[in-house]
């Protein structure tokens, strides 16, 4: 499988930069928990694994 990368497949380097950057603003570490709670919540409301199976 050697396709052309999406978008989403670059989502992890967002993550690693919330996580980082909440260790010295809590305004971060907010951000960091609705990224946490948005993929739960989709989870939810769908009934399947739509967000990790996608994004």
């Amino acid at each position: 499988m050697t396709g052309k990368k999406k978008w989403y497949d670059y989502l992890w380097i967002v993550s690693l930069t919330y996580l980082i950057l909440g260790l010295f603003n809590i305004l971060f570490a907010w951000l960091g928990l609705f990224c946490f709670f948005i993929p739960l919540a989709i989870a939810l409301v769908k009934g399947n694994k739509a967000y990790c199976n996608k994004y």
